[in-house]
């Protein structure tokens, strides 16, 4: 029975967090500038120009890893890796493919800087130039898809299913 009432306590946490997503992900899905509107580079981003591309790695990978927009994602698969019942290398191994995964976005214009050199910077100027341009509207529908998913998985989960 106690551990009935756990899972559905994290399923009614997660289900919360979810609604909040859903909420948040609307917001910034409202608030996104329009075409007209003039786009300010945010400053931590300005700041990466003036660091050490070594630095840079180790600011990108910290941000994929405690990132805040990635921390229940993170707390999903975690769980979703536990409730599978894996031997405990195995758990390792998904948790290990799961972070190399969510840092795909991180280490592949790293691996095209380093494999294109100079030849690579204008589109990586225009690829963060795009970024930054539809930052919100990205982030919107990110929050949202992640809200979607862990309020209908949870109010499965809360369902019986």
């Amino acid at each position: 029975v106690e551990q009935d009432t756990t899972k559905t306590g994290g399923s009614i946490a997660a289900l919360i967090f979810g609604a909040l997503f859903l909420a948040y992900g609307a917001f910034l899905w409202l608030r996104r500038p329009r075409q007209q509107d003039a786009v300010k580079t945010p400053r931590w981003l300005e700041l990466l120009d003036d660091i050490p591309p070594y630095l840079v790695v180790g600011v990108g990978l910290t941000g994929v890893l405690f990132n805040a927009k990635n921390l229940p994602l993170f707390l999903a698969a975690v769980r979703r890796i536990l409730a599978a019942d894996l031997p405990l290398i195995d758990s390792f191994i998904a948790l290990a493919i799961f972070i190399a995964l969510a840092s795909v976005t991180v280490v592949t214009p790293i691996v095209l800087f380093l494999a294109g050199g100079e030849r690579m910077h204008a589109r990586l100027e225009r690829m963060r130039a795009w970024l930054t341009r539809y930052n919100e509207a990205i982030l919107g529908v990110v929050f949202m898809i992640m809200g979607a998913v862990l309020v209908l998985d949870n109010a499965a989960a809360l369902a019986g299913f």
